[in-house]
């Protein structure tokens, strides 16, 4: 039984979504099935990590550099499906690979789409191939929050499946314990405005250490506002000890989380962040803002952590709280980790995806291995706007002449080696 994944790598990406392929794949494939990865690719492939840590681990991947347009991207990922075919394909965060996946179930793949997050690109991946044209449409959609479910269901459109598949964290041995002298707190995440609003937590961390005694911070990762991070923490944060971390690659962000108490997390929204299963794991206690998908799953304030109506006032008394109240952190730390313990470890997460695989692959081809159409026009529904960042289609004519190009190569074929020798000179 063979699964096969789509994904972007790049020198130095350690985003979530690779983060949890790193560790689901190999963890898949432990369970007997054939797990594979398709990868766009900005850079050099030796310096794109998720490749080479899922090579590493056994699991095969083939990848060809970002092409100019997505017509390119999807005939592409159809050649490599034609070759190797999968059960279950997966576009995973791929447009490319969305449209791609028509051409895989009209052949008898199974195909699954996955949902992150509440923004408009999530939303116009459910209206485009949950909701938009029956050809597009997916045979079964995994959402990493009930909150995302809820908003497939609404569709009122019959699927295959219709699965919650958060994301997982590995639970440590140890976990953190009250330390009486600091409260050591920790962002993790990419710095960026949009959803995560990376500036404002880095003044709401320079302004929590400098009002509650016995706390330090540090920001762990990178994004294009780092410069804005800088310049907070060269200011606000002169004098206090609040810091920059650097990128940490996935493998070692628990061993940075276990030398932390507090994760936090002030997002205005979230798919479900990995950020907070893998601090929870560790017994670090989360402290965030209410968001309508993720956070409310896992955070239950005054169990499990802290929910916080602001980046001001209440977030610095619920972090001057935990620094007073040993017993208060102890129960929250020690709720957290259950909570991903019995919820989100790697061992229940790989479970279920093992689960979809087996349903959807049992229900598919009966054994007959697929032909997958490499169609010479691609028929593709309009661009959406929160596609577009990474929908970028071809202008008309150089559509036409790639189209006219693969039939003269398709003729050529057929007249043998003259034939191809006549086609090659015309273009």
């Amino acid at each position: 039984m063979k699964v096969t994944f789509c994904a972007y790598d790049r020198p130095g990406y350690v985003g979530g979504p690779n983060a949890g392929l790193r560790r689901l794949l190999p963890d898949l494939k432990k369970r007997g099935i054939e797990a594979e990865g398709l990868f766009l690719i900005f850079g050099e492939p030796a310096e794109c990590r998720t490749i080479q840590a899922l090579e590493k681990s056994g699991v095969p991947c083939s990848f060809t550099h970002y092409q100019d347009c997505t017509e390119k991207r999807v005939r592409w990922l159809l050649k490599q499906l034609k070759e190797n075919p999968p059960d279950v394909f997966v576009p995973n965060l791929m447009p490319a690979a969305y449209f791609a996946a028509r051409w895989a179930r009209e052949a008898g793949i199974a195909t699954v789409g996955v949902l992150r997050s509440v923004d408009r690109f999530h939303m116009d991946i459910i209206d485009e191939f949950v909701a938009g044209r029956p050809e597009f449409r997916l045979s079964a959609m995994v959402c990493v929050s009930d909150f995302l479910k809820q908003e497939v269901e609404s569709r009122n459109i019959p699927l295959d499946a219709v699965v919650r598949i958060p994301s997982s964290a590995p639970v440590p041995e140890h976990k953190v314990r009250f330390d009486e002298k600091t409260l050591k707190i920790v962002y993790v995440g990419r710095f960026v405005e949009e959803a995560k609003r990376v500036t404002d937590i880095a003044k709401a961390l320079c302004r929590a250490v400098g009002e509650v005694p016995g706390t330090e911070a540090v920001l762990y990762g990178d994004g294009i506002a780092r410069p804005s991070v800088e310049k907070v923490l060269a200011s606000q944060g002169n004098g206090l000890p609040v810091r920059l971390g650097g990128m940490v690659q996935p493998e070692a962000v628990q061993e940075r989380m276990l030398e932390n108490h507090v994760v936090v997390l002030l997002s205005d929204y979230e798919g479900m962040p990995l950020c907070l299963l893998e601090g929870m794991a560790c017994g670090l206690v989360p402290v965030c803002l209410k968001t309508e998908s993720g956070v409310p799953e896992i955070v239950e304030h005054g169990r499990t952590g802290i929910i916080v109506e602001d980046r001001g006032d209440d977030f610095v008394a619920a972090l001057t709280r935990l620094r007073a109240d040993a017993s208060f952190f102890e129960k929250l730390s020690t709720g957290a980790r259950e909570k991903i313990k019995q919820e989100y470890s790697r061992e229940i997460c790989a479970q279920k995806w093992q689960d979809l695989i087996e349903r959807l692959a049992a229900s598919g081809r009966g054994g007959h291995k697929p032909d997958v159409a490499v169609p010479l026009m691609l028929d593709l529904p309009p661009v959406r706007s929160g596609l577009s960042r990474e929908d970028q289609r071809a202008a008309p004519f150089a559509l036409a002449s790639a189209t006219v190009k693969g039939c003269f190569k398709t003729i050529g074929t057929g007249l043998g080696a003259a034939g191809k020798s006549l086609c090659k000179g015309l273009f």
